[in-house]
Formats: structure tokens, C-alpha cells, sequence
């Protein structure tokens, strides 16, 4: 059962409450369908847009994380690599990247 079904139900809802603080009568309201149609269409409109806008959160949150992970693994692999390399090894690194990079600027 969708939402704005599960509103349109409410049609009968009755509520008590006390009116005084010495009272024991209470009020009832019965809020009839026609009369508040509108309402609850205004309701189940902002719902459904809020909950577009959860997935889209939640889209958007997941691939920042995907993101994120891929980056770990890229720096633990550049890690691993520095740490396997020696000094020289390290310099001759560093040259092939800064070779690559005036390449790409070129």
C-alpha cells in the first residue's frame, strides 16, 4: 500500500484531548476526506520529492566512497612500490615522472 493510499485511509481518524487543565471533557475532530484532500496531496508530493532526493544523497554519497577506496588502493600500491625501491631507484623515478609530465605540458 503506497503512502498517500495509507493517508487517504486516515478519512474517519478521530483524536481526544483534554481541554482544560481541570476538565475532563474531551474533544473530538474528525478530519473528513474532501476537506483535506489537498493536504494530504501536498503531503505525499513533498515525500515523494524528499525521497528523490535521499536516493540522489545516497547515490551521490556511494560513489564518493567508491572514490575514495580506489584512492586508498592507488596510495598503498605507490606505497608499497616506494617502499620495495632503493635511493637510486627512487631519483631515476622521479626523473621518468617529471620527463613524462614536461611531455604532457608540451
Amino acid at each position: 500500500m503506497s503512502l498517500m493510499a495509507q493517508l487517504y485511509d486516515f478519512c474517519t481518524y478521530r483524536t481526544n484531548r483534554l481541554l482544560g487543565y481541570f476538565s475532563r471533557q474531551a474533544a473530538t475532530v474528525r478530519l473528513h476526506l474532501n476537506s483535506n484532500r489537498p493536504h494530504l496531496t501536498t503531503i505525499g508530493q513533498w515525500l515523494d520529492k524528499y525521497s528523490n532526493t535521499l536516493r540522489l544523497f545516497n547515490f551521490k554519497l556511494h560513489e564518493q566512497q567508491l572514490a575514495c577506496r580506489q584512492s586508498l588502493m592507488f596510495n598503498e600500491k605507490c606505497q608499497q612500490t616506494l617502499d620495495r625501491l632503493d635511493f637510486e631507484e627512487l631519483v631515476e623515478f622521479r626523473d621518468c615522472l617529471e620527463s613524462r609530465i614536461s611531455k604532457k605540458r608540451s
